[in-house]
């Protein structure tokens, strides 16, 4: 059976990386943008479809992970048994995915994908690795990023989630705070832990299978 790490240090591992990995899929949905702004201007009656723009997000998600990580001994990334992944202190393995805003996972339910989501063996992945998805929830215009979320969970039951983007602005502003001399009695840090498992049964299946 998976291992499944306890809440507490899902939180500690994956807390060291909410910032790069934000960075890393911002820069990439940026650059889905400028491509559309560049091609989609000289071209009447262009119309990307969501799986096109999924597969081009996910692409310049890889290159941007490399970018971003390419000098960290603490993390592999590579692709096996067609995962993109990255994986965190040989704990946690990441695949990245387009999100709806319940956590829905944007797939095609392969035997891999649906074996990923409920935690299940992976012939390409040890059973010591917690598996995550790093996601993306884009606006309904495609043109900026509501949530950037890392989700656990297993099967339809979201285990642990987090919005990376919003905690790592929480970090830093505790960060400003601590520097410009506040107390931490006056700093009230959002609340972390078990997040309330949830059934989630309206799966987007109009993304990219990679």
């Amino acid at each position: 059976m998976r291992n499944i790490l306890p809440d507490d240090e899902k939180e500690s591992i994956a807390s060291q990386y909410y910032q790069r990995l934000v960075v890393a899929i911002e820069k990439a949905f940026n650059d889905y943008k400028d491509v559309v702004s560049l091609k989609g201007g000289n071209i009447q009656h262009l119309d990307f479809k969501a799986r096109t723009i999924c597969s081009m997000v996910h692409d310049f998600i890889r290159a941007r992970i490399a970018e971003e990580f390419s000098d960290d001994s603490s993390v592999k990334y590579g692709e096996s048994g067609g995962i993109f992944f990255l994986i965190i202190q040989n704990k946690i393995l990441i695949r990245f995915k387009k999100m709806t805003k319940k956590l829905a996972i944007s797939h095609i339910d392969t035997r891999q994908a649906v074996k990923f989501k409920w935690q299940e063996k992976l012939t390409a992945f040890p059973d010591d690795l917690t598996l995550f998805y790093a996601g993306y929830i884009p606006d309904k215009a495609w043109m900026g990023l509501v949530n950037v979320p890392l989700v656990c969970r297993r099967g339809e039951t979201v285990l642990w989630q987090k919005d990376m983007r919003q905690e790592f602005k929480q970090f830093s502003i505790f960060g400003d705070s601590a520097k410009d001399g506040g107390s931490q009695a006056d700093i009230q840090p959002k609340k972390t832990g078990r997040a309330r498992p949830r059934k989630d049964n309206s799966d987007d299946k109009t993304g990219t299978n990679d």
